[in-house]
């Protein structure tokens, strides 16, 4: 009520470019998986509003497949995969304030990377 409108789901932004793809040919990738979706089935039901994987290799788009039985069919509807920058920086703009998204995603928002190296102190 502070914010003056409801805060009830979240949009989350899983930016993959320079994911390494064969991370996700191991047990560990698929157990880490059902992990967090047991996780999120038993803490936090019906709390994401949109899950956007952006720069996806194939391999993430493959893995999903692999993966996207463990959802519950009401979140498999809420998750886009998006290749590059062309393809995911307009539907942000459309999700997001300008104001509020980062400029490396296409907004006005501060920088999330400094694009210069802080220098020694």
């Amino acid at each position: 009520s502070k914010l003056g409108r409801d805060i009830s789901n979240a949009l989350i932004i899983l930016d993959t470019a320079g994911l390494d793809p064969s991370n996700l040919r191991y047990k560990s990738a698929f157990d880490w998986a059902r992990g967090i979706v047991k996780i999120d089935q038993e803490h936090y039901q019906d709390r994401m509003g949109q899950m956007l994987i952006l720069n996806a290799p194939s391999s993430i788009y493959y893995f999903y497949k692999a993966i996207v039985w463990m959802l519950p069919e009401k979140a498999r509807n809420r998750v886009r995969i998006f290749g590059g920058r062309d393809t995911w920086e307009q539907v942000l703009l459309e999700l997001i304030e300008p104001s509020e998204l980062p400029s490396d995603y296409g907004g006005s928002g501060p920088a999330l990377m400094p694009t210069e190296p802080s220098p020694p102190q």
